[in-house]
């Protein structure tokens, strides 16, 4: 379970909408949340007079008492009891400084919002929430802008459990995000059992290469062998996970296996309960930034990124874990190919 949550908060009511999220998931582990604040820097506020700008020393004094009473403020609030409170200020870049401060409270999970603000410029996916999406080492929850219904179904006091989509491709590298979304997923539907749905969406090939197989005889034979290895890895992925989660861990474990040309975009489908099989909605999609899925490399302006820009659902980010890249590296690449690799 996540034990040290932080939350990096820009001042906004938006961002401070992590916080009860936050909460939850730390209520659930008799853990505690990290409140953190970056603040402007006074070269960023430009309307500022000459004359205040040669007292910024007293400014930025200033600046920080006001953000030792706002972060005070939130941790006295009714919504962060029973959780231990830690507050931080800390100068610096935003995104880097986040994954500073992460490391050195030795945080488990970070909870955000894509969309606030800081000074004049905005934590915009694209800027501040995917730097530390890419960055961090350890998970991050990306709450969404427009999306209230989505958010509010993570937060205390909702009624019905939590069901997450967690993206899988057939390497190790995907599984990264199995365990952190079966915590995650726990810790929100709490007393009740939450459900995670494992899905592999198996990409068909290009017309072009359908035909360069078909003339070797061999299109057919591989996309039905890559189905058959698909539904018996992720029946084994279930039986296993269900084997070594702990009571604690109330969780129900589905999965599925699909065709499609556009992975993304089927992912997005599955999530919403619009894929071509009986789906139902989910809350959240928990999948890892980069691994490798044959003719598609689910990387950094690939798979991920694209349902990064898509959805509105909150989103589970997890960078695979250094036991799942030994893993691969020591396994031998046809294993793990997709079809027509």
């Amino acid at each position: 379970m996540f034990q040290r949550v932080l939350v990096p908060l820009d001042g906004s009511e938006r961002a401070e909408q992590a916080i009860p999220v936050a909460v939850r998931i730390a209520r659930a582990a008799h853990g505690s949340v990290i409140l953190l604040r970056v603040p402007t820097k006074v070269t960023d506020l430009y309307m500022l007079s000459v004359e205040a700008l040669e007292d910024m020393q007293d400014i930025m004094e200033a600046k920080r008492d006001e953000i030792k009473r706002y972060l005070a403020h939130l941790a006295s609030s009714m919504a962060l009891e029973e959780v231990g409170i830690v507050t931080e200020v800390v100068d610096g870049t935003p995104a880097e400084t986040i994954l500073a401060v992460a490391r050195a409270q030795e945080a488990d999970l970070i909870v955000m919002c894509s969309h606030g603000y800081t000074g004049f410029k905005r934590w915009i996916l694209g800027s501040i929430a995917q730097k530390v999406a890419w960055h961090s080492t350890m998970p991050v929850l990306i709450l969404r802008e427009g999306d209230s219904h989505k958010l509010n179904s993570l937060s205390p006091n909702v009624g019905h459990p939590i069901r997450a989509l967690v993206a899988l491709d057939g390497t190790p590298f995907t599984e990264a995000a199995v365990m952190p979304a079966v915590q995650l997923v726990a810790a929100c539907s709490a007393p009740a059992r939450g459900e995670i749905h494992l899905t592999h969406v198996v990409k068909l090939p290009s017309l072009e290469e359908e035909i360069t197989y078909e003339r070797l005889g061999t299109a057919t034979r591989l996309r039905q062998a890559a189905l058959y290895k698909s539904n018996n890895h992720l029946h084994t992925m279930k039986e296993r996970i269900s084997h070594e989660m702990t009571d604690e861990l109330a969780v129900d474990i589905t999965w599925s296996v699909e065709e499609s040309t556009d992975v993304a975009d089927s992912l997005l489908k599955i999530a919403q309960g619009e894929g071509e099989g009986t789906y139902i909605p989910s809350d959240l999609i928990a999948l890892t930034t980069h691994g490798r899925t044959g003719l598609e490399r689910w990387v950094r302006g690939s798979v991920a990124e694209r349902v990064l820009s898509s959805t509105t659902m909150p989103l589970l980010i997890v960078h695979p874990h250094k036991l799942a890249l030994s893993s691969a590296s020591s396994t031998d690449e046809s294993e793990h190919a997709a079809p027509y690799d």
